[in-house]
């Protein structure tokens, strides 16, 4: 079972969370850092969220509940029951990790989106939030695509070249390819008209990413 975080979020989250944030949501913005990637990444920022406990907490979750998509158009858990870019995922909802994650979302991404993106105003009232997975056997990779957000953050929670190889995501415009280099690290960026992004095939072994869609459209 996922821990129940929001009874106790001033003992849990300084334990798990890496960020150099503080744990008030009351914090100044001042506090709270991101890093652009590289000259070419430009609007796509990283930072440290959560250590390697967390991530693999989260993996044997996901891997308990089993309840993985199928990675296909129709998808009865959304409205509408369509997906038009389809993963092999677990939404948060479905094991009991949603409210937690909401709470990670408006304690710590929360002032580092609008730190990092003068003018937002960081609302969270619409959140898709997911972990997918990458492998060979069933789905490697993910077609050129937007993101139905403002703002999408994706974690990286295994390591690239000992867990898995291949993978990361490619910003086309960009021409910026993103890997996870550190177990926990975020990466955030806009989620429409500038970021079309795809993700590059995983050639082995599994890959594990969080995916939240911010602010959805």
């Amino acid at each position: 079972m996922m821990w129940n975080l929001l009874p106790s979020p001033v003992f849990f989250f300084p334990y798990l969370i890496l960020t150099s944030a503080g744990s008030s949501s009351n914090s100044s913005s001042n506090s709270f850092s991101s890093s652009i990637l590289g000259p070419e990444c430009w609007d796509i920022f990283g930072f440290p969220l959560v250590n390697k406990r967390f991530a693999q907490h989260l993996i044997d979750n996901a891997e308990e509940y089993g309840q993985w998509s199928s990675s296909r158009y129709r998808d009865s858990r959304l409205k509408g029951g369509y997906e038009p870019v389809p993963t092999q995922d677990i939404h948060f909802n479905q094991f009991g990790f949603d409210k937690t994650w909401k709470e990670i979302l408006r304690r710590y991404i929360a002032p580092i989106a609008e730190h990092t993106f003068p003018g937002y105003n960081f609302k969270g009232m619409a959140t898709l939030d997911f972990i997918v997975r990458y492998t060979q056997d069933h789905q490697a990779s993910l077609r050129p695509h937007f993101d139905a957000s403002t703002v999408t953050a994706v974690v990286g929670l295994n390591q690239y070249g000992k867990d898995f190889e291949g993978g990361g995501t490619h910003f086309i415009r960009q021409k910026c390819i993103v890997r996870a280099e550190k177990v926990g690290t975020a990466v955030m960026f806009p989620g429409i008209l500038t970021h079309q992004h795809e993700g590059l095939e995983t050639t082995k072994g599994t890959r594990y990413i969080i995916v939240s869609f911010i602010d959805q459209r």
